[in-house]
């Protein structure tokens, strides 16, 4: 063997130990890359979760004061993409500092099997919402400013239309639920009390009176005093008992059928 053929093993060696390495570091690169994604995929998600839990105490005690608060925390992310850079990083910054780990947007903190209003009854709604407004703003910050969360832009897209109408069912089925209370009190008035067939009855937090339609249903027209809603309790009576809700009006010559909520007895009240 002669030097020269042992100088060109020599360099092939080299040659390919540099493109090992280079394989290597590029493969190392792909997982740290991967790794990033995964991360910022549970991240993101992470939040979005906290996010729910906090929307399903806040839609549930007012969805009106919901709403609002979420059409307005979306109004002020929508253009977030066209803010200047350096007043943007100096946003997420500020969330950064407040909020230094991703378990401090955790508004609820508590035992997995603890009931949620038992867990915050030490909270305002004032603070609820502040959670969720800074988890929702870090969000769009970051998926502009981090880039392993720019692949989440597309979830940014607001749902204004959808919590308007589910709002609005969450307010249905909190009207059905007091005209059913209403109904229970009548009843018992009636059982037990002097109330005459064409009855009116008065009480701190409704009024009531029979409601004489064209149709051959039962009716009572409800006025929820606190709230100012109005609506009608129908019954009947066939082979089978069938009973209607519905959002009226003062006078109760209007009739919306409620869109309530399914099942939520089942869960409010461990209905079988």
């Amino acid at each position: 063997m002669d030097w020269a053929t042992i100088f060109i093993g020599i360099i092939a060696l080299i040659g390919g130990i540099a493109i090992g390495l280079k394989l290597q570091a590029n493969n190392d690169r792909h997982k740290i890359k991967e790794l990033m994604r995964s991360q910022a995929h549970d991240r993101f998600h992470y939040l979005a979760t906290l996010r729910r839990e906090i929307a399903n105490i806040l839609i549930w005690q007012n969805p009106d004061r919901f709403l609002a608060m979420y059409e307005n925390i979306m109004l002020e992310l929508q253009n977030v993409s066209d803010m200047n850079r350096d007043a943007l990083k100096k946003r997420f910054d500020d969330l950064v500092e407040k909020y230094p780990h991703f378990i401090d947007f955790d508004a609820i903190g508590t035992k997995d099997y603890v009931l949620y209003p038992d867990a915050i009854d030490w909270k305002t709604n004032n603070d609820l919402e502040e959670y969720y407004k800074d988890n929702l703003r870090f969000t769009f910050y970051a998926t502009e400013l981090v880039k392993s969360w720019q692949i989440f832009r597309y979830y940014r897209n607001p749902h204004v239309d959808h919590a308007r109408r589910y709002a609005q069912r969450v307010k249905d089925t909190h009207l059905k639920e007091k005209m059913l209370h209403a109904v229970e009190t009548i009843d018992v008035v009636k059982r037990y009390g002097d109330i005459d067939f064409d009855f009116e009855l008065d009480s701190d937090k409704f009024h009531a009176k029979r409601l004489f339609p064209d149709t051959p249903d039962l009716q009572i027209g409800i006025h929820l005093k606190k709230e100012n809603e109005y609506g009608i309790y129908s019954v009947f009576v066939d082979d089978k008992i069938f009973k209607n809700y519905y959002r009226s009006c003062p006078n109760f010559e209007t009739q919306q059928p409620l869109d309530t909520i399914n099942d939520w007895n089942k869960i409010l009240y461990l209905e079988e």
